[in-house]
């Protein structure tokens, strides 16, 4: 793994969820959730409009989800039930934002909405970006009309940073973009100051200890 990159944790526990790296045999459970899904997720997710997904072309996302993971490129993960395995979502770290700063990015399924999931795994994937990655900062984008989504950062204390003209992912040209921020200092606020922390493994499945925050970003 190269020198810089971001050390992101394979597996991460919170009270209802079980967040991770994806893996080749979370394939059949990925197809029927994001095709269940596909009607609710296409008009703000580019992605899922392509949807059904051929099983080579799945079998070959999800190769490149862990490659990316595992060289530090990009870190994409399932969302799942804990009592029960099933795949109910999408989360995750971005690296677009450059040096010093991670993005999440999240979308749940259409039939596990209301339940506070995304709140429950944007709380910990919060935690863990800035104390066990060190990470300067953490964002979070959406656009101005996802309503669902504005809620996320709204529920887990984010500061609101205003609207810009910016590309997102899977679209032509630039488009409005509501975008979000928590650093350090977020994690004295609430509700992340009483938010229990998750529990966090590496690639071999030991528990990593959680520390002090150090000063320096990596």
């Amino acid at each position: 793994m190269p020198e810089t990159a971001w050390r992101v944790p394979h597996r991460i526990v919170t009270e209802r969820l079980t967040l991770r790296r994806y893996r080749a045999d979370d394939a059949d459970q990925m197809s029927r959730v994001t095709l269940a899904s596909k009607d609710h997720l296409a008009p703000f997710l580019p992605w899922a409009r392509a949807e059904p997904l051929p099983p080579a072309d799945r079998a070959a996302l999800l190769e490149t989800f862990m490659t990316d993971y595992d060289e530090g490129r990009d870190f994409p993960m399932g969302i799942f039930a804990r009592d029960t395995g099933a795949y109910v979502g999408g989360t995750g770290f971005h690296t677009r934002l450059g040096p010093g700063a991670l993005e999440i990015g999240y979308w749940i399924a259409y039939d596990h909405q209301g339940r506070g999931y995304v709140t429950e795994a944007v709380l910990a994937l919060t935690h863990v970006a800035l104390t066990l990655v060190k990470a300067d900062r953490v964002e979070i984008h959406h656009t101005p009309d996802n309503l669902a989504s504005r809620a996320v950062p709204q529920r887990c204390g984010y500061s609101y940073d205003g609207r810009e003209l910016t590309l997102m992912p899977g679209v032509e040209g630039v488009e409005p973009t509501d975008m979000w921020s928590a650093t350090a200092e977020h994690l004295s606020r609430e509700p992340l100051a009483s938010c229990p922390r998750p529990q966090a493994f590496d690639a071999a499945d030991h528990q990593l200890p959680w520390h002090t925050r150090a000063t320096s970003p990596r």
